[in-house]
This record gives structure tokens, sequence and C-alpha cells, in this order.
């Protein structure tokens, strides 16, 4: 992936947006799974510090287009009491702090109020 493809006209990552939108409707997506699934952004198997400034503009693109972020609790998803600005901020400090991939419900999670 060219520096110049990653724009938000880059037909491989609005694909991915949009089935991390999609899982996001359904279902909780972790963190950890949205970091791996731009992966399918690039032409070559991306390592961490490649994906991660991607794994941020997709966590900043769903948050702003409605998803809350949170965590998983034994009654269900539980949304975090930030603003939106604040959530992404969360996100990417933890995206940004590693330099390993994410492990599962370790970011939290993100879902579409229904």
């Amino acid at each position: 992936m060219s520096p110049s493809a990653n724009t938000t006209s880059d037909p491989a990552y609005e694909q991915v947006l949009s089935t991390l939108t999609r899982y996001a409707q359904d279902d909780w997506l972790g963190v950890e799974i949205l970091a791996r699934s731009v992966r399918e952004c690039f032409d070559h198997r991306p390592s961490y510090a490649e994906a991660r400034p991607l794994a941020i503009r997709a966590v900043s693109d769903l948050i702003n287009a409605g998803a809350e972020a949170g965590d998983i609790a034994e009654e269900g998803f539980r949304p975090w009491l930030l603003s939106r600005p604040e959530m992404i901020d969360r996100i990417t400090r933890g995206l940004e702090e590693r330099d390993t991939w994410p492990e599962p419900n370790e970011l939290g999670w993100l879902t579409f109020p229904e």
C-alpha cells in the first residue's frame, strides 16, 4: 500500500470499513479484530507498526459514524461514558502504546447502538 493509497477514496479501505461497520451493527467488534482487519488494505503482510495508522483511522471513522466504544461485562456491552473524541483518544493511545497486535478484550469494543 503506498502512502497515497491511504485516502478516503481507497477502495480496499472502503471495503474493509464497510465490512467492519456491518460487523459492529450486528455484534460487538473488538478493537483487536479491527486492527487485524485493516491488513486487507495492503498488498503485502504489514507489520503492526505499518497497519496501526489505518486501524486508528478506522476506529475514528466508526466512532464518528455513530459507533460507541465500551467494554464487555457480565450484563453485556457497557459503553464508556466519554465523548466521541475521548473514545477515539482512549483507543488511539492503547494502539500507540503497544508494539504488537492487540489481544482480545484488551482495548475495548465497538458497536452501533440499537
